[in-house]
């Protein structure tokens, strides 16, 4: 069980295991994530899709939020998880899946501590699809035509 670390300032050095040498983008760190690793990502806004594996857990340094913004910039689903994996703490917007592909913001998973917000589907689940577990965490402005936010 690794911690693999992200961050904005980060050097981008595998295994990015410091702060230091930590990856400059989410989706980088899950490439090397495995089974039960803890992906830590520092403050900033990362514009990027995202696949978090079996077992694998994205959190944010400070479990705020605003702090950590995985944004879709429109151009696709911002999350896709395993039904074992978590995503804490972040904010998820911007997603855009289209018909029909369901899940604007995140499908699977479980989801804690976390902002849904602006994400649109053209076939359900605006916000959230098929999340295992949704604890804490706020949903809304999200879009659905056709279907369920």
């Amino acid at each position: 069980m690794a911690n693999i670390y992200v961050s904005l300032a980060g050097s981008n050095t595998a295994p990015y295991d410091t702060w230091a040498k930590a990856a400059t983008a989410i989706g980088t760190a899950l490439g090397i994530a495995v089974n039960g690793d803890t992906v830590w990502v520092r403050t900033g806004t990362y514009a990027e899709h995202i696949a978090v594996g079996a077992g694998v857990t994205v959190r944010s340094e400070t479990s705020v939020p605003t702090d950590v913004i995985i944004d879709g910039t429109s151009s696709g689903r911002v999350v896709f998880m395993d039904s074992t994996s978590y995503l804490i703490g972040c904010t998820v917007c911007n997603g855009l899946s289209a018909d029909p592909v369901i899940g604007g913001g995140i499908v699977g998973g479980n989801v804690r501590l976390c902002i849904v917000r602006d994400n649109v589907s053209w076939s359900g689940g605006g916000g959230c699809q098929v999340c295992n577990s949704v604890w804490n965490s706020e949903i809304y402005d999200n879009e659905v035509y056709g279907g369920v936010e």
